[in-house]
């Protein structure tokens, strides 16, 4: 009875267990924020027009890892790990952006997260539904050659 009584007493003295959230929200929005404080609007870009599942619009953003393998050719089969990817979605090249896609490579795989237009994850992870469309590109980049 002792025991029952303390069982009790230890459950009414606690506060319920906060609501599960997604396992990957925390992590989508750090990747979010990594981008963010790179400026990652001061990357190489360059746009793209066509009914992209992005938007009629792809402005594309490259980091420094991307560009200087694509420049020297260090990346021959695979793009270099920590390399970043940024995809605003766009209806016309210089509105506001409806998504924002980010692909980090990361130890020899990608790792794909998509946003709405407010900053709010949508997906996050290596198995995404990016990797269907992306399996056409080099090294699952499908807006730049692989050197």
């Amino acid at each position: 009875m002792r025991g029952v009584c303390l069982a009790l007493g230890l459950v009414i003295g606690c506060d319920p267990p906060p609501p599960p959230g997604d396992p990957w929200d925390s992590a989508a929005r750090a990747l979010l924020r990594e981008v963010e404080d790179d400026d990652y609007r001061g990357w190489t870009e360059m746009a793209l027009e066509g009914e992209a599942p992005h938007g009629r619009w792809s402005i594309i953003y490259t980091d420094a890892r991307i560009d200087d393998a694509a420049a020297t050719g260090d990346a021959l089969a695979a793009w270099p790990d920590g390399a970043r990817v940024v995809c605003e979605g766009r209806d016309d090249p210089d509105g506001a952006a409806h998504t924002v896609q980010i692909m980090r490579r990361d130890r020899g795989g990608w790792i794909w997260a998509q946003y709405d237009g407010d900053g709010e994850p949508l997906h996050y992870g290596t198995d995404s539904a990016c990797a269907h469309c992306h399996a056409a590109g080099d090294d699952f980049l499908r807006s730049i050659e692989l050197p």
